[in-house]
């Protein structure tokens, strides 16, 4: 594995828009611009580990670029903080690897390889969890140190059984954002309080 591409994941770990912008990063064009020798890969001060300068990403970018990997950069930078990505001129530029990595990077900064597939049951006041719900589009390939929304997935878990209104605030804000309309995916934040409502330690893996 190289030790830019690991100490860059170590540093973009637990924010889901870094670890998107890294893993897009590193897997592009063979990990090329994954690179110290650009000067948008820093090292930390913590031996090891590199950090990603979107703000080096700029129109002072060296131009022996293709337009895709320049495309590329742009939409990594915006995924690390940076300046948001024109999609109607960049997307369309992309062949079909390209195209592929940014999209599984678009549903990794969105955490949809994180939530829990919970439903509400109106009629009788609980909340059902049926496992976990797999990432909208995964990473294509596996690559070194692979993120963890590229593992193997974990088996299905079985439906548990209803659970009594026992943490009612919780059960109550899921129910209102039920009713609000959010998706699935717009209740992942609450994945941090599925133990306490499970009584176990699954929040994340």
């Amino acid at each position: 594995m190289s030790v830019t591409h690991a100490g860059l994941r170590s540093w973009a770990k637990g924010l889901y828009p870094l670890e998107a912008a890294v893993e897009l990063l590193v897997r592009a064009s063979n990990g090329r611009f994954a690179n110290p020798s650009y000067p948008w890969i820093q090292p930390c001060d913590q031996p090891g580990w590199w950090w990603l300068d979107h703000e080096a990403i700029n129109d002072d970018t060296p131009t022996a670029l293709s337009g895709g990997e320049q495309r590329i950069l742009r939409i990594v930078a915006s995924l690390a903080g940076g300046t948001p990505v024109n999609l109607s001129a960049d997307l369309p530029g992309l062949d079909r690897d390209l195209m592929g990595l940014a999209l599984a990077a678009m549903a990794h900064a969105n955490g949809s390889h994180e939530p829990a597939n919970i439903r509400i049951d109106h009629d009788r006041g609980v909340s059902v969890l049926d496992g976990r719900l797999p990432s909208l589009h995964p990473w294509a390939e596996p690559a070194e140190g692979e993120p963890h929304d590229h593992r193997t997935p974990r088996p299905a878990q079985p439906a548990l059984p209803d659970l009594p209104l026992i943490r009612e605030e919780l059960l109550v804000e899921i129910e209102q954002r039920h009713r609000d309309g959010a998706s699935r995916t717009g209740l992942a934040h609450l994945r941090w309080h599925y133990p306490q409502l499970v009584g176990g330690d699954d929040a994340r893996p």
